[in-house]
């Protein structure tokens, strides 16, 4: 799974081009890259489509100090409903003072302000009455997210939403820092619901972790797809993440991450047993069966009976990295064990150089 902030970034820089030229981007910002592009796109197609503050509307120019809005618009003097005094460039709200306004839309303005107490620059959010609902579902759903690359959030009053200020954000074009605000925001609240959908504890970062240790892994090292009851193995080289997730699910994303990375390919080890594990022992091991074997394609699979695999497992982990990903499969001996070799050097040609290796030094004797 491509982190948030990624997808983020790249929606922000589709967002000026359009048509065919988007399209000419997309395929070069995210060439071997499938998850990120859909990702980027669903951004996209969602943005399009969104009414109020982080629809279009928010991107119009807005009024600067001393210059009147245009009539009929929604200024930063009042909110709908309320009778509040303005809210202008010197003025205070609670120990924030407003700055500048940066824009505004249907459904609210945003200003950017000084925290007072810590001397941090903040941006402020001050939204229309009829949008209270929506307000308070995108504040916690940012709210979820917990991560150094991610503004953090306070309420100053059930109106107004205060966001930490992120300068390399936004030092350029107010648009590509709320672009990044949109997509991280609906990073948030998927990540909420898949937090409801699936309660185990980090089930929400197992792909991070993945594609985060993925690059410092090489030949030798393992990941391993295992079932529910895959016993815990206290090898200091053995990491194992609960992802709360199928099989299915895990083994898909492996391999992807996998097969588009530069430096490893997968060589897969399966459990013996699982041929022969019938059906009234284990409902469910035929379906189980069958989609391991969509999944896995033509990829050759070398099959060694359980407690062997368990042993090479063990033995590897006492010098080199062992990834492993728990899923919530019940079906035994479903395991999938991914050794990892070097991508750019095949068994082959390391056979061809022993050999050579063994040649010359017969003669040199």
């Amino acid at each position: 799974m491509e982190k948030p902030e990624r997808a983020a970034e790249r929606f922000g820089e589709a967002l000026e081009p359009t048509g065919e030229e988007r399209q000419v981007y997309l395929d070069r910002a995210c060439q071997g890259q499938p998850t990120l592009r859909s990702r980027v796109e669903s951004l996209l197609e969602e943005h399009d489509h969104l009414e109020g503050f982080l629809g279009e509307s928010p991107f119009r120019a807005s009024t600067g100090p001393g210059e009147s809005a245009p009539s009929g618009s929604r200024t930063a003097a009042t909110r709908s409903g309320s009778a509040e005094p303005l809210v202008t460039p010197g003025s205070q709200l609670g120990p924030y003072r407003i700055e500048a306004r940066l824009g505004e839309g249907g459904m609210g303005q945003i200003f950017r302000a000084t925290d007072t107490r810590l001397g941090r620059p903040v941006a402020i959010k001050i939204c229309n009455q009829e949008f209270m609902d929506r307000f308070e579902q995108e504040r916690r759903s940012i709210a979820a997210i917990n991560h150094p690359r991610v503004c953090t959030f306070e309420l100053a009053s059930e109106s107004t939403l205060i966001q930490e200020q992120r300068e390399r954000w936004c030092m350029k074009k107010n648009r590509a820092y709320w672009a990044t605000a949109l997509a991280v925001a609906m990073a948030a609240g998927c990540v909420c619901r898949a937090r409801a959908e699936t309660p185990a504890e980090g089930s929400a970062g197992w792909q991070a972790t993945l594609h985060e240790t993925l690059p410092l892994l090489g030949h030798r090292n393992w990941i391993l797809v295992v079932d529910s009851a895959y016993p815990l193995q206290n090898s200091p080289g053995i990491e194992t993440i609960e992802t709360g997730a199928s099989e299915a699910e895990v083994l898909r994303d492996v391999l992807e991450a996998v097969d588009h990375s530069i430096h490893v390919r997968p060589v897969v080890y399966m459990d013996a047993e699982l041929p022969f594990v019938p059906e009234q022992d284990a409902p469910g091991v035929s379906q189980a069966r069958s989609e391991l074997t969509g999944i896995l394609g033509k990829r050759p699979v070398t099959r060694l009976l359980h407690e062997q695999l368990l042993q090479k497992v063990e033995d590897v982990s006492k010098s080199y990295k062992v990834l492993i990903l728990k899923t919530n499969e019940t079906v035994p001996y479903t395991s999938v064990f991914v050794q990892l070799n070097c991508r750019y050097w095949s068994d082959e040609a390391e056979a061809r150089l022993r050999v050579a290796m063994q040649q010359a030094g017969g003669r040199s004797h």
